[in-house]
């Protein structure tokens, strides 16, 4: 992949981690999103990959529990889980190898 490309990718993860959810469509449009991105960027040092995929799985089981509970809304423990692994996220993204 190329740099452009590249950073064109990692510009959209920024974006997309940028959306506060505050609904439980809104996370699950977010996990697919990164999810989506993150599989575009191809191979990629290991441990930062590793990272990555670390935070935004705290993101995925989030969104699976809230969906698991039939909820719309997320509750508090959630949202804090999200923004931790948001803040987290930005950090890897910040960190992605050249």
């Amino acid at each position: 992949m190329d740099k452009n490309s590249r950073d064109r990718i990692l510009n959209y993860i920024r974006l997309t981690l940028s959306e506060v959810p505050a609904s439980v469509a809104s996370l699950g449009r977010i996990v697919n999103d990164l999810e989506s991105a993150f599989a575009t960027l191809g191979e990629h040092d290991t441990i930062w990959r590793r990272r990555f995929q670390e935070n935004w799985a705290a993101l995925e089981e989030t969104y699976a529990f809230e969906l698991d509970r039939g909820l719309d809304e997320l509750d508090d423990d959630s949202s804090r889980i999200i923004s931790e692994a948001i803040a987290r996220l930005r950090s890897v993204i910040r960190d992605a190898p050249a």
